[in-house]
């Protein structure tokens, strides 16, 4: 009876969308976290342990050429000593893949968050390293996009993306932060082996000022407007079908001007990304990462450059065993002149182990331990820390069910 209320519910959600042949998944999460400086304290750190239920809902449908996905999760989660982090936190996610033409897709993505800031349940955005927010705040994320590919020829084909995000929070030190872009790229195969390419891209990312309850101890902290203009290469290698490398990058021009008045900073620098990948066996796997492009960290009141490098190992120990390892280093530095000055460093190391129970039960064990030094301190705001924490979950993947 629950589950055909769940598929009645979700299935009215969805409206107009043509949902013949899509299939329900439904699956259930619990972990206990436990978490060395929940607030992210440089002092007197409060350690604490969460609770957490979530139960999650997919509709989903492939292979029809207009297939497409609904997701949404309910996670609630309750701590043993900090009230403030006991809530229902939010997830959902819509996409899908749709074919335009014999050789034209359009491809949309887009997932939002509304959460008390001690869950790490966090959707995956893409982001890559380990990130952890202020444990005391109530937290909004929406992202998302289009990607619109055609194929010229065999060998060549074009791709325009268009790219969202929104950030905002409870925490009195953290902006609200809009970011919008575009990014159109030219893809050349010029063997089984290479594929090079071009493009550029533009994007807009808009800081909100930051008022103070006391304008005398407290004065407003003006936001920013950062444009920011990338020309950049793109090289694809596989050496062989263990082993593959890629690599883009370019000059990049960011332009950031002050809110209310003419203070202008400007800055040539270069944004890229290269990754290294290799498969040892059927079961050990291991990648080298490193990143540099804009940030979107919140507490400040100008644009910021990420540095970002990661290394993983995953290993399948067996059918019923599989484990992972990975290390994070990031640096956020400060761009424009006139906004508070930040130069942040973290490093992460986290090891998951994972158990599978029966077909349909897993529970896996996470690890993890995280630094954060500072040269100047953001936004007011002590941001230097240690944090060790531990998550104990578990997750069952109920039998799929045909909708239509």
């Amino acid at each position: 009876m629950l589950q055909r209320l769940i598929v009645a519910a979700l299935v009215a959600l969805m409206g107009p969308i043509h949902v013949r042949g899509a299939e329900l998944k439904l699956s259930s999460q619990g972990s206990i976290e436990y978490d060395s400086n929940i607030r992210r304290s440089s002092s007197n750190a409060e350690q604490d342990a969460v609770f957490r239920i979530s139960q999650k809902m997919r509709i989903s449908d492939q292979g029809s050429g207009y297939d497409y996905y609904v997701e949404y999760r309910l996670p609630y989660q309750v701590s043993l000593r900090t009230d403030e982090l006991s809530d229902l936190n939010h997830f959902g996610a819509i996409g899908g893949k749709y074919r335009l033409g014999p050789t034209t897709f359009l491809t949309t993505r887009n997932n939002f968050a509304f959460i008390n800031a001690a869950s790490n349940e966090q959707i995956d955005l893409g982001g890559g390293a380990i990130r952890i927010d202020s444990r005391d705040e109530i937290i909004s994320r929406l992202n998302g996009g289009a990607t619109l590919s055609h194929a010229l020829t065999r060998r060549i084909q074009g791709r325009a993306n268009f790219l969202y995000s929104y950030f905002d929070s409870t925490d009195s030190d953290r902006r609200e932060v809009n970011t919008v872009g575009g990014v159109v790229s030219l893809n050349y195969a010029v063997d089984s082996k290479n594929r090079v390419g071009f493009g550029v891209d533009v994007v807009r990312q808009a800081f909100a000022d930051l008022s103070r309850a006391d304008p005398i101890t407290a004065p407003q902290r003006f936001g920013s407007q950062t444009l920011t203009y990338r020309g950049f290469l793109s090289w694809v290698l596989r050496f062989d079908d263990t082993l593959s490398f890629s690599a883009r990058g370019g000059p990049t021009y960011v332009s950031t001007t002050q809110n209310g008045s003419s203070a202008q900073s400007d800055l040539l620098t270069f944004f890229g990304t290269a990754a290294l990948s290799k498969r040892w066996s059927p079961r050990v796997n291991s990648s080298i990462n490193y990143r540099r492009t804009q940030s979107d960290a919140s507490g400040l009141g100008g644009s910021t450059i990420l540095d970002a490098a990661g290394m993983s190992l995953g290993w399948r120990i067996s059918q019923l065993w599989s484990s992972s390892l990975r290390f994070d280093w990031t640096q956020r530095e400060s761009v424009s002149t006139f906004a508070q000055k930040v130069d942040t460093r973290r490093w992460a190391v986290a090891a998951r182990v994972a158990r599978t129970l029966s077909p349909r039960l897993k529970t896996t064990l996470r690890l993890s331990f995280n630094r954060q030094i500072s040269e100047n301190r953001t936004a007011g705001t002590s941001s230097d820390f240690d944090s060790f924490g531990a998550i104990l979950g578990f997750s069952y993947l109920f039998d799929p069910i045909a909708i239509w």
